[in-house]
């Protein structure tokens, strides 16, 4: 099935990205792969993630709320109804499921599956405080 995916308000930028995702499938069934073994007992942030595949593999429109989650876990950096860089969303996106696989399995995804390790830091210039 081919599914769509709701625009939240300017979220084109994320829907790209995991359009992307979606059909790097070696990548996705490393996702599948864990809640076969062990359903329901992932992070939050890995389940939201298994959430979303398993909407985007079964609806026929989909929307990204569980991936807007996953990107403002740590900080609130997507801000709602704004635009951002598609290349920033995915980098900040592989870089949490890297870290929440590399606490869970010990075994960081971005490193198994892409071959290399990278590091990044966002920085949002709008909040005053930081």
């Amino acid at each position: 099935m081919i599914s769509g995916l709701e625009n939240l308000g300017n979220t084109c930028y994320i829907n790209s990205v995991l359009q992307l995702l979606m059909q790097c499938s070696s990548f996705i069934d490393i996702f599948k792969e864990t809640e076969k073994i062990n359903p329901k007992g992932s992070s939050p942030i890995i389940q939201n993630f298994i959430d979303f595949i398993q909407k985007y593999e079964t609806q026929k429109i989909v929307s990204p709320v569980e991936i807007q989650k996953i990107l403002n876990a740590k900080q609130a950096l997507f801000a709602p109804f704004q635009q951002y860089d598609a290349h920033e969303s995915l980098i900040q996106l592989l870089d949490i499921l890297g870290e929440e696989t590399e606490k869970m399995w010990k075994q960081n995804t971005n490193k198994s599956f892409f071959q290399y390790r990278y590091y990044t830091h966002f920085h949002n210039l709008s909040r005053s405080n930081d």
